[in-house]
């Protein structure tokens, strides 16, 4: 099986001791995300290269974990004494193990048995994803804080989920509070009020949430990202190279972002029957707040599209927008790399890394929307936002502006 990819006879003494069922499934793997010869290559010699550091030390491959992949790159290869033939770069073996760990270890791996906490978490996980419809990453510290309560409530044998009271709540809200700062109490606080409105539905819990978990008010402060001028725009742009299909990607990329605020999970999800080419409007379904909403495409942004799609964009069966040049060939891009084409044009562009976050072009375009008169609820209408409260977040008035709306000090000071 690793004869048409690997010629050397080290390498391929070692890849014996490697299953071939799990090395068919790596390699289906490969291949069907659109990976070259090359690539395979270097990838299973840093497989068979892992596996021979793993059978040395009296474990298998098919068993690794994360941590044993740190390890080998980390310490294996730094003194690597093996034969001539096994792959060295330590790129290509992270990425290579990556895919290991993913595609072929954790299907070997036994789940361990659940307490009915983390069966209660995990339905709570589905009522937030299927009814509140809230993002992974919100998801992933409301969970985390509901175990918290959970497990304090395991350590107060005489308080039961089912007979809890505003006393218990404060309780556990005040203990927290002296652990951590005002903005994650509030986090907690708002975590524990989603927690308990799903336990009610669920008939496991007869509190009010909204009466009973305290939510800490904020001190309001000026946002410390600051909007990008039309210079800085400008200057973002021109450090993306338009020339190459990958650089065409990055740009329209980049113009879903500033001229629309897009998230950049929207703009990893647009599809190509999301636009209506003709009256130049784009429909968004939104993940975040689940609702469906339609923008104007200004013609920069419709430019770019259309010279993307033409010119650039490789044949595909995928009917989203947006999709890998190299391995996995055609496929979407993930959220992570529309972050990471932000981040290269902010470097490219001589920005510091603390101000390249891709949040701080829907950031920009609400202040300029602001300071052009637009009203805060289109702004919000536009931005996705369901409370106005949260626009303002994205909103930065100077003080300049500020000074301009000043009116004069009625009178004469005595």
């Amino acid at each position: 099986m690793f004869k048409p990819y690997i010629q050397s006879q080290h390498v391929l003494l070692e890849a014996q001791h490697i299953p071939d069922a799990c090395v068919k499934i790596y390699l289906r793997y490969l291949e069907n995300n659109g990976y070259s010869s090359k690539t395979i290559y270097k990838y299973l010699g840093a497989v068979v290269h892992f596996s021979r550091w793993q059978r040395q030390r009296g474990c298998l491959c098919t068993e690794a974990t994360p941590n044993d992949k740190t390890r080998f790159i980390e310490l294996h290869l730094a003194n690597c004494q093996c034969p001539k033939g096994f792959t060295t770069c330590k790129k290509s073996i992270a990425a290579a193990l990556s895919h290991w760990l993913r595609e072929v270890c954790q299907r070997h791996v036994v789940p361990p048995d659940r307490t009915d906490s983390d069966r209660l978490v995990m339905a709570f996980d589905s009522y937030l994803k299927n009814v509140a419809g809230l993002s992974s990453a919100t998801r992933l510290y409301r969970r985390r804080y509901a175990m918290e309560f959970l497990e304090w409530l395991s350590t107060k044998s005489s308080i039961q989920l089912d007979s809890l009271t505003a006393e218990n709540l404060s309780s556990f809200i005040c203990q927290r509070a002296a652990e951590v700062s005002l903005a994650s109490t509030t986090i907690i606080a708002c975590s524990l009020s989603c927690f308990l409105r799903f336990l009610s539905t669920q008939g496991l819990c007869q509190i009010k949430p909204a009466l009973c978990v305290p939510h800490p008010k904020l001190l309001y402060s000026l946002p410390t990202r600051k909007s990008l001028s039309t210079a800085e725009l400008n200057q973002l742009f021109s450090a993306i190279d338009r020339d190459n299909p990958v650089g065409k990607r990055d740009y329209a990329i980049m113009r879903c972002l500033s001229d629309l605020g897009l998230r950049t999970s929207d703009v990893a999800n647009l599809r190509l029957n999301d636009i209506d080419w003709h009256n130049e409007v784009l429909t968004i379904n939104s993940g975040k707040s689940r609702r469906q909403i339609k923008l104007p495409m200004p013609g920069l942004l419709m430019g770019a599209l259309i010279d993307y799609i033409t010119d650039a964009r490789p044949e595909t069966q995928t009917h989203f927008i947006f999709v890998y040049h190299r391995a996995p060939f055609g496929k979407p891009v993930k959220t992570s790399t529309v972050r990471g084409v932000v981040r290269r044009a902010f470097v490219r562009a001589g920005f510091s890394l603390s101000q390249s976050q891709a949040h701080r072009l829907r950031h920009t375009l609400a202040t300029r929307l602001l300071m052009n008169g637009t009203p805060l609820k289109i702004i919000a209408d536009v931005l996705g936002h369901q409370c106005v409260d949260t626009t303002t977040r994205y909103t930065y008035v100077s003080q300049k502006a500020l000074c301009s709306i000043g009116l004069p000090w009625p009178g004469r000071i005595a």
